[in-house]
């Protein structure tokens, strides 16, 4: 599958917009858009793991995920952000 059509699903999931809200299946289409590169949704997987949605609270896996999305200019703010939030 397309990433950026991965995440928009895992967008869905987070926001329970046209389905039911359900963290565990957002995180799930969120790795597999991250596994292919999509910056967005290595942030959105920090976010995941920094709250505990979808998956156990992992800081280290957080931390990760951030750096990740950093070093991609579109998300680089919002990693940033992201890391001085863990």
């Amino acid at each position: 599958g397309y990433a950026w059509a991965q995440a928009a699903l895992g967008i869905k999931f987070t926001s329970g917009e046209q389905v039911t809200e359900s963290f565990y299946d957002a995180i799930r289409w969120y790795r597999k858009a991250a596994a292919k590169g999509h910056p967005g949704a290595m942030l959105n997987m920090s976010f995941c793991y920094r709250q505990g949605l979808g998956c156990s609270r992992d800081f280290v896996e957080a931390k990760a995920w951030a750096q990740k999305a950093a070093i991609f200019d579109c998300c680089k703010d919002a990693a940033i952000n992201q890391l001085i939030m863990i």
